[in-house]
């Protein structure tokens, strides 16, 4: 618990010496449940699975996550490269994002990437499985690993086995969900 307090204090100093003192925001941390992140994260997801399962090709599905992916790049560059953008990005986007994230990339061009390689790759309902693997399966895992990981045996990768079973669970519910749809 001490580790999570530091951890918390740590990027409060760093955002209180990149941000005026009337910035009005805290930012998260991992170790927080952080619910609209994982709304934002489970969301995100959703929409990618439900626009591709929609009738969209795999070549069109790719050059419309690929187009979306260099536009945020290009927005995550220009947020890190002028703080007065950086600055506008986090009021905006705070709610979604992590401390660790002011001064590097958010989590969302790694989201895209991931669901644009699954894409290509796989046959449809593969990578249509896989993207809602890592939108419910995901989220659901951290909540439970924040919730209950204290009072269950750590892993070897140090991810708990409450976090763990619950995202297996959810991942098999969604597959039985998704299977019972053909």
């Amino acid at each position: 618990m001490k580790i999570g307090i530091d951890m918390k204090r740590t990027a409060e100093v760093k955002l209180n010496s990149l941000f005026p003192a009337s910035f009005p925001i805290r930012l998260h941390v991992r170790s927080d449940l952080h619910l609209a992140r994982k709304t934002w994260h489970m969301m995100m997801g959703l929409i990618i699975a439900a626009v591709y399962m929609s009738g969209t090709s795999r070549s069109t599905g790719v050059v419309i996550l690929g187009s979306i992916l260099g536009f945020d790049l290009l927005m995550e560059t220009l947020r890190l490269r002028v703080p007065s953008i950086n600055e506008k990005f986090m009021r905006i986007w705070a709610p979604f994002m992590r401390s660790c994230e002011v001064n590097r990339l958010s989590g969302i061009p790694y989201y895209l990437a991931a669901s644009i390689l699954a894409i290509a790759i796989f046959p449809k309902p593969i990578a249509v499985l896989s993207i809602l693997y890592l939108a419910c399966g995901d989220p659901i895992a951290s909540i439970f690993g924040i919730m209950y990981g204290h009072k269950t045996v750590r892993l070897a990768s140090g991810k708990s086995l409450a976090g763990t079973a619950a995202g297996v669970i959810t991942c098999a519910v969604v597959t039985f969900l998704f299977l019972s749809t053909f």
